[in-house]
This record gives structure tokens, C-alpha cells and sequence, in this order.
């Protein structure tokens, strides 16, 4: 599993950004890789201290409005073995604020991946997008969970999250 994600270990300029325009604030964030002994399904981001303060796996909403939020996670691993079909997820959730831990789902996307007896060693990849028009107020916080945190491939281009103000 080490090899498969060499690539990714590359350092690169981020293509992470954001704009904190008072009017329509708006983000675009990619995955960080994760240190070998995290146990977490919640994914970390590059994120700026204006909408991430004090973590990179929350992301503040700074204003009250109409919210376009989306989502990619890209997945991929060597072969597939025998035994049941491998289910991959990522969602979306927001809480209210730091002090309370309910989750709202917001996000869900799903896709089922080596339906075989038995793998014949190629590489299969898959990715899940969403997105949606989301009501959000300001001091939201916003995160993405993952069924198979390991499986997801951490290239820039290929798992991000991000939301723009609509109104």
C-alpha cells in the first residue's frame, strides 16, 4: 500500500485558495495526507486560518447565506480480493458550533468497487462527487468523512472540498 501512494508524497505548490470577500466568501481546499499512525475518518485540508482557526479538519463558515458546498474524494488500490464488495462513502457533515457534537449530514455519496470472487492484481480507482445548495449560518463548521481513509488517493486534482456564498 506504500508504493501506491509514493506519488503523492511529492512536495507541490498548493492549488488550495480562498477569498474572504465580506460579500461572497468562497474556498477551495485540498486533502492533506494523513501521518502513517492517524486512525481518523475525517479528512484534513489545507485550509487558511480565516476559515480553519484551529483545525485543518473543520471549515468555518464566516457569513449567513445560500451556500454551494461540494465535495470529491478520489479512491484507488492494487487488486481485489475475495470476499464481499468493498462500499466506499464520503460525506459531508456541518455542526453548529465547537461546543456542540451533533452532526448534521449534508453530503453522502457512495460506490461499490471490486465485485469479484477474486483479484487479478490490476489497480482499480473510482471517485464520488457531490454538491448541493446549502442554508448555513455563520459560525458553521463543515467537514468531510470517509469509510476507507487509507484508500483515498491525496493528489490535489483529484480529492478537494470546498463552498462558495450564492446569497
Amino acid at each position: 500500500m506504500e508504493k501506491l501512494h509514493q506519488e503523492d508524497k511529492v512536495a507541490k505548490p498548493s492549488i488550495s485558495w480562498h477569498q474572504q470577500d465580506p460579500d461572497k466568501p468562497m474556498a477551495h481546499l485540498t486533502a492533506v495526507i494523513p501521518k502513517p499512525e492517524s486512525r481518523t475518518w475525517t479528512l484534513e485540508w489545507e485550509a487558511t486560518p480565516a476559515f480553519s482557526p484551529q483545525t485543518t479538519s473543520l471549515v468555518l463558515i464566516p457569513k449567513q447565506g445560500l451556500y454551494y458546498v461540494y465535495c470529491q474524494v478520489a479512491f484507488r488500490n492494487s487488486g481485489c480480493h475475495a470476499g464481499p464488495a468493498l462500499i466506499l462513502s464520503s460525506k459531508v457533515f456541518h455542526r453548529q458550533d465547537a461546543n456542540q457534537w451533533k452532526p448534521v449530514l449534508l453530503l453522502e455519496g457512495s460506490d461499490t468497487v471490486c465485485e469479484r470472487e477474486q483479484g487479478d492484481g490490476k489497480f482499480w480507482y473510482t471517485s464520488i462527487s457531490q454538491g448541493a445548495l446549502v442554508l448555513l449560518e455563520e459560525g458553521h463548521q463543515l467537514y468531510v468523512n470517509v469509510s476507507h481513509p487509507r484508500l483515498v488517493d491525496y493528489q490535489e486534482s483529484k480529492t478537494f472540498f470546498g463552498f462558495m456564498m450564492i446569497s
